[in-house]
């Protein structure tokens, strides 16, 4: 059976700009009054390149549990089409575990 993100993964970011670009003002939105130590988890952020992003390796929903809240915001762009159901439903509930009481999703 073949995996639909391995087969597409290595041209993923020659397109993905246009797709952030699309999204930016809506993060900017729910995330641009944080204060610098506030916690936003990118659900399926790949490597992380960019400046105070830590990656943690694996896959949601497990990895989820290695996760201590409150989380002020969480992002799930471009991961949940790759999920089961069950996985999604899964993820969810542990975003809604670590989410701060003021906390947002996009």
């Amino acid at each position: 059976m073949s995996d639909s993100y391995q087969d597409m993964g290595e041209l993923h970011d020659l397109f993905v700009e246009d797709a952030w670009a699309r999204l930016r003002p809506a993060l900017t939105q729910a995330f641009g009054q944080l204060d610098g130590s506030a916690v936003v988890l990118d659900v399926g952020a790949g490597t992380g390149v960019r400046t105070r992003v830590t990656v943690l390796a694996g896959q949601v929903p497990e990895a989820l549990d290695a996760m201590r809240g409150p989380i002020a915001g969480f992002v799930c762009a471009h991961v949940l089409g790759h999920l089961p159901p069950r996985d999604r439903r899964a993820t969810f509930a542990g975003l809604a575990r670590l989410l701060g009481p003021s906390g947002v999703g996009s």
